[in-house]
């Protein structure tokens, strides 16, 4: 399932303006053929794995963006599981490329 926003430019000025909150990103290639996806419920979020990819150049291909916050009663980690699954489906159980791992669903309760 993709993330229900536009893609962005995956660059500085960019990921700059993502908010510090548990959520899910996806990193494209030119073609905004996604090639990761992750999640995240540390302090500094989404923001925070994106700018990690980004300064460490991680997929070096990757040149657009776009997230999704986790809602009131949902993590970020439960968040990509659930667009890990969807995704999954659609591209005959495969992950993205430079998916390293599948996250487990987890609840709050």
């Amino acid at each position: 399932m993709p993330i229900p926003k536009k893609w962005s430019r995956f660059n500085r000025e960019n990921v700059s303006k993502v908010p510090k909150v548990p959520g899910v990103y996806e990193i494209a290639n030119q073609k905004k053929t996604t090639i990761d996806r992750g999640g995240s419920d540390a302090q500094t979020g989404v923001y925070g794995r994106l700018s990690q990819r980004l300064r460490n150049k991680k997929p070096p291909t990757g040149k657009h963006f776009r997230f999704q916050t986790a809602g009131l009663f949902q993590t970020g980690i439960g968040l990509e599981a659930t667009h890990a699954e969807k995704f999954r489906k659609q591209h005959h159980g495969r992950n993205p490329r430079y998916t390293k791992r599948s996250p487990q669903k987890r609840g709050l309760f």
